[in-house]
């Protein structure tokens, strides 16, 4: 395990636990969440969505592993918006598709989800929102603060995507982050 990932993980950890004695202030813990709308629920635009959910992932995890902290990530994320929207439409238009993507980010309503381990209440949360075309179709969700959604190339775990014209990837959540997290959420939601 690299130094800086090593690092990165004790501070997540760190934040986590000092969160979960604080008593989480707050309906819904501090996280950043990617949620990427389809334009439909037709298989071919499903297909779509995933594809720009592996291109969308790659980015944002290489961008994000730099950061130390849920003040940066934010900063980070604002500051790649327009990005986001350039790499799913390159995504779209190598796959023969015009639709158009909107990348925004916001405090949005979210039903009960799971996560693994993880359930996350229904809420409002701080995310990016990839909305691809109309946005009527099923959507993807992850979790980019704290990482519970990275990308790990080659490894045989996860769940394996690919780029046209890159490599495979897969796509797995930090299991250590994921059963803190999970007991943090579960403190928060007994006390209500």
């Amino acid at each position: 395990m690299n130094k800086k990932y090593a690092c990165f993980l004790f501070l997540v950890i760190l934040f986590l636990s000092l969160l979960a004695a604080d008593g989480a202030a707050g309906d819904t813990p501090p996280l950043i969440r990617l949620h990427i709308l389809a334009n439909s629920d037709s298989e071919h635009d499903q297909y779509l969505k995933y594809k720009v959910r592996d291109r969308i992932v790659l980015t944002m995890a290489e961008k994000l592993s730099q950061s130390t902290g849920l003040d940066e990530s934010r900063n980070i994320l604002r500051a790649s918006l327009n990005s986001m929207e350039e790499e799913a439409s390159s995504t779209l238009r190598e796959l023969g598709s015009r639709d158009k993507v909107k990348a925004y980010y916001g405090c949005f309503e979210f039903p009960t989800k799971y996560y693994g381990a993880l359930t996350l209440p229904a809420g409002r949360y701080e995310a990016v929102k990839l909305v691809i075309g109309e946005g009527k179709g099923a959507n993807w969700w992850c979790v980019l603060f704290p990482p519970l959604c990275f990308v790990k190339v080659n490894s045989g775990e996860g769940l394996p995507v690919s780029l046209p014209g890159k490599k495979t990837v897969e796509i797995k959540p930090v299991l250590a982050v994921t059963k803190i997290w999970a007991a943090v959420i579960e403190k928060i939601t007994k006390k209500r």
